[in-house]
């Protein structure tokens, strides 16, 4: 995206969309969590739209 370039990299995003797997950070000493990776989301709009028996092609840009 133009406007935005380092949108699918910022942070804030994690809150929005955490991936559902936790990950031990030895460093911290914390478990902690990603943001889900934007090929997933794109995997469960598509299986949504396909269970739906929606004939259109449809996307995540859909919902733009």
């Amino acid at each position: 995206n133009r406007k935005y370039p380092n949108a699918a990299h910022d942070w804030r995003w994690q809150y929005v969309f955490p991936a559902s797997s936790h990950f031990f950070d030895p460093e911290d000493q914390l478990h902690r969590r990603h943001h889900l990776h934007e090929s997933a989301m794109q995997r469960a709009v598509r299986e949504a739209v396909r269970k739906s028996g929606i004939t259109k092609r449809a996307s995540c840009h859909t919902f733009r």
